[in-house]
C-alpha cells in the first residue's frame, strides 16, 4: 500500500505475487530447517509445512519469467539467504542484520518486476527490520544461547540491545516517508517494555503488528 502511494510506477501483480509467495515459502522452510520444529510437532503438521512451502516455491517460479535482471539476482540472492538462514545466523551479530537486510531488499525489489520502480524506502526498512529483529530475539535468547547463535541479545544483553533496537528506530525518522513515524516510534518505545517482549508469542506479534501501520496510514489519507 504503501509503495502504491509513494512511487510511480506501481509495483508490478506478478512481483506482488512474487513477494507473497516468498514470504510463504521463506518462513515455512525456517520452521521446518529447525530440529526442535519437526521434534516437537506432529508428522501432519510437518507435512503440512512442507507443502505450503512447496506450493509458494510454485507460485514463485511461475511468475519468475516476470523478473528483471535485478530483480532475478535478488530473487536468486534472498533464496540463498533464506535457505542457509539456518546455518548463516549463527555468525556473530549478523541474525538481525541479515533479516533487516532479507526482508528490506524484497520489499523494493521484488515488487517491481517490469517497471523499473526504485522505491526510496530501502533505508528506513532495513533499519525497522533490524530492530525489530533486535527486538524479537529478546524472547529467544536462553534458545540463541543453547544454539550457538550469537544474537545481539547475547553479546550486549537484554537492555543494551533494546537501546540498539529503539536507536535504529530513532535513525530510521531521519531517512522516513512520515508513513513510517508511528512504526519508528512505537518500536522505539515497545523496546522500553522488556517483559512485554520477552513474552512468547506477544512481544513478536506486537512487533509485527506494528509494521502494518505505514501501510494503514497511507490507505487512510
Amino acid at each position: 500500500l504503501l509503495a502504491q502511494s509513494r512511487h510511480t510506477p506501481p509495483p508490478a501483480l506478478p512481483g506482488v505475487l512474487l513477494f507473497l509467495s516468498a514470504i510463504g515459502a521463506a518462513y515455512t522452510v525456517d520452521r521446518l530447517l529447525e530440529p526442535r520444529v519437526r521434534r516437537e510437532n506432529p508428522r501432519w503438521l510437518c507435512a503440512l509445512l512442507l507443502m505450503v512451502a512447496l506450493g509458494c516455491g510454485g507460485v514463485f517460479l511461475a511468475f519468475s519469467p516476470h523478473l528483471s535482471r535485478s530483480g532475478a539476482i535478488a530473487a536468486a540472492s534472498l533464496s540463498s539467504i533464506c535457505l542457509g538462514y539456518h546455518w548463516i545466523r549463527r555468525i556473530p551479530l549478523l541474525k538481525a542484520p541479515l533479516v533487516g537486510l532479507a526482508w528490506a531488499w524484497a520489499s523494493v525489489t521484488l515488487a517491481y518486476t517490469e517497471t523499473g520502480g526504485k522505491p526510496a524506502t530501502a533505508l528506513p526498512l532495513f533499519l525497522l527490520f533490524t530492530s525489530g529483529a533486535i527486538l524479537c530475539d529478546l524472547k529467544d535468547t536462553d534458545l540463541d544461547r543453547r544454539q550457538g547463535t550469537q544474537t545481539l541479545p547475547i553479546l550486549l544483553g537484554p537492555q543494551r540491545s533494546r537501546m540498539v533496537a529503539a536507536g535504529l528506530a530513532v535513525l530510521a525518522l531521519r531517512f522516513s516517508p512520515a508513513e513510517f513515524f508511528p512504526t519508528a516510534v512505537a518500536l522505539a518505545v515497545l523496546a522500553q517494555f522488556p517483559r512485554l517482549l520477552a513474552a512468547e508469542a506477544v512481544g513478536p506479534m506486537l512487533v509485527d503488528a506494528l509494521y502494518l501501520l505505514p501501510g494503514l496510514v497511507s490507505l487512510l489519507r
